[in-house]
Parts: C-alpha cells; sequence; structure tokens
C-alpha cells in the first residue's frame, strides 16, 4: 500500500501539468531514448548500492528543526549512479553521476538525489524532456540532427555553459572520489520558525589524485567496493545560503552567495547492500523542518520519479525478481 500514494499523485499531477511538460512525456521520452531494462529505473538505471550512517554538527539545529538534524546519528541507503538510461554504461565515458540518500530517523525519513554538477543544464521540464529527444541518433543513420540540436542550443544557453564547465573534469576512479550537489534550493525552517533558503554540497573527505581513471567499463563499482573493504568513506555535507539576488528557482543557474558555507553534518558510507533497489528517491519527500522550493524541475521530479516507480514495480512482480 506505501506504492500507492506516490503513483496515484504522479497520475494527478500529470493532469494538472498537462497544458506544460508532462512527467509520462519524460518518462516516454526516456524510455525511447535509452530503451527500457525492465523492473529497472528508466533514469540513472546503472548504480551501486551503500549503506552508512550521517549525523549532524550543532549548528545545524539553528537553521532547521528537522529530526533527521538533530545531532542523533541516523541511518542511511544510498545509492551512486550514471545519469541517463543505459544499464551497461561505459565507465571511461561517463561524466556526470548522481548520489541518492534516504536518511532515516525512527518514523521521520528525509530524501536526497544530488549530482557532481556544479548547475543543471536546463531550468525547464520542457527544457529536459527536449534535451533527450534532440540528441536521440536516429535509428536509421545513427547521427543526431543538427538543426534541432542547435536550436535547441540557441534556446537553452545553459546547456553549452555545462558542457564548458565540465569539460576538463578529470574522470576519477570510483563514483565516492566526486562532490556531489543538490542542484536545487530547498527552505529551511528552525524551532522558532525562522526560514532559510538554501542549497547543499556533499564533499568527500579524502580525494586520492594519484589514483587513475576508470580503466574498464565496470570499473568504478569495483573500485568502490575494494576501497569500502578497507574503510568506511566519509563526506561532509556543506550547506550555502543565497545572496539578494541569487535566484531560488533556476537549478541552471550558480550562487554567488553569501560567501558563507557551513559543515552541516557527516556521511559514514559503511557497506554494500541492495536495499536501495525499491527504494524511489523522491527529493520531495523531506522532513519536518525543510521545504521544497518553487524551481519547476524540482517539483517535475516527484511525479516523473512516481510513474517510473510505478512502472518497475509492475514489471518486478510480473517477473517475480
Amino acid at each position: 500500500m506505501k506504492y500507492v500514494l506516490p503513483f496515484a499523485f504522479a497520475v494527478l499531477s500529470c493532469s494538472s501539468m498537462a497544458k506544460e511538460a508532462s512527467p509520462i512525456d519524460a518518462v516516454d521520452t526516456l524510455e525511447k531514448r535509452f530503451g527500457v531494462y525492465k523492473g529497472k529505473r528508466r533514469n540513472h538505471t546503472k548504480g551501486v548500492c551503500f549503506a552508512g550512517t550521517f549525523k549532524a554538527t550543532t549548528i545545524a539545529k539553528q537553521y532547521t528543526r528537522s529530526q533527521i538534524f538533530n545531532t542523533d546519528t541516523v541511518t542511511v541507503i544510498g545509492r551512486f549512479s550514471h545519469a541517463g538510461g543505459h544499464l551497461f554504461a561505459d565507465d571511461r565515458k561517463s561524466k556526470t553521476f548522481g548520489m541518492a540518500l534516504q536518511l532515516k530517523n525512527g518514523t521521520t525519513i528525509h530524501q536526497m538525489a544530488m549530482l557532481n554538477l556544479p548547475f543543471f543544464d536546463v531550468s525547464t521540464p520542457q527544457a529536459f524532456i527536449d534535451k533527450h529527444k534532440v540528441t536521440a541518433p536516429d535509428k536509421t543513420t545513427g547521427k543526431i540532427d543538427q538543426a534541432k540540436f542547435t536550436a535547441f542550443k540557441q534556446q537553452n544557453p545553459s546547456f553549452a555553459r555545462l558542457k564548458k564547465a565540465i569539460k576538463n573534469q578529470r574522470l576519477r576512479s570510483d563514483y565516492s572520489e566526486y562532490t556531489f550537489n543538490s542542484i536545487h534550493a530547498f527552505h529551511m525552517f528552525n524551532a522558532k520558525g525562522q526560514e532559510q533558503p538554501a542549497r547543499w554540497t556533499f564533499v568527500p573527505n579524502q580525494v586520492n589524485q594519484a589514483i587513475t581513471a576508470p580503466n574498464s567499463q565496470d570499473a568504478m563499482a569495483k573500485h568502490f567496493a575494494d576501497k569500502l573493504k578497507k574503510a568506511p568513506i566519509r563526506y561532509t555535507m556543506k550547506v550555502t545560503f543565497p545572496a539578494q539576488d541569487d535566484s531560488l528557482t533556476d537549478p541552471s543557474q550558480t550562487w554567488k552567495t553569501t560567501g558563507k558555507s557551513i559543515d552541516f553534518g557527516h556521511l559514514t558510507i559503511t557497506s554494500l547492500n541492495s536495499k536501495c533497489e525499491p527504494i524511489n528517491f523522491d527529493p520531495l519527500l523531506v522532513s519536518d523542518g525543510f521545504q521544497v522550493s518553487d524551481d519547476p524541475v524540482l517539483k517535475f521530479r516527484s511525479p516523473a520519479y512516481a510513474i517510473s516507480f510505478g512502472k518497475r514495480i509492475v514489471e518486478a512482480s510480473r517477473t517475480g525478481k
């Protein structure tokens, strides 16, 4: 029964968004772009699960009343992944990765979905759909339509701006060598009801500069597992605040910020597991003390995730897996 609500929400959301971008169209576009691996996620299809703990710093309570950030040690189920819908993506050619977290303290749950990007490449749900349509090669020629692609880039300058920003980004040996950003803005509320918009970043405590790039198609998961056998992997959650003219609703814009960065907590990854696979890492599922911003891309993710989630639950039930 716990799956009924998000899927029903998705259907209702689709009808309310019909005049704009449709979450159904988004999932359909991903399926056409990458194909369908039954029982698997439609985006960020290739990945690896992990478990661990999170402990907030004492300063976090000044900004949010969330029970996740009250300095208790909370449990974490997470997932590293490749962006896109290729189950067999080549680690040697991939540049965009995700980190998804489900933090739990008793009955309180807080979820995050982050990327190793400085900002998102588009600012609207429709542009996200269009991006996958214009970059999908023709099945006959194997080439994209250059005229449509050029028009898309002209309409979405942030797409080329991100390509330039990550062009020289060094490939790392595994997922845990990357920094991950919330991309979107959220609003935090403390015990006094005071509000503070924020974005956050998970920064690895140790990055091995000597390790080379992945040397095979599936090297990252192996390197990650080998590293975890030797010692836990740790991240610091850093929260930043916007300057007065920074956008709270456009994920394609970086923040100038106030120049203030706060250590909000520490993530410790302790083991691999498979418990993340049934989880729909909806970033709109936040704990009391947080509120999502009016970022249209952020709000679009929940119904799109739910549709994908509903499809793979049905597929898994039919195959018995």
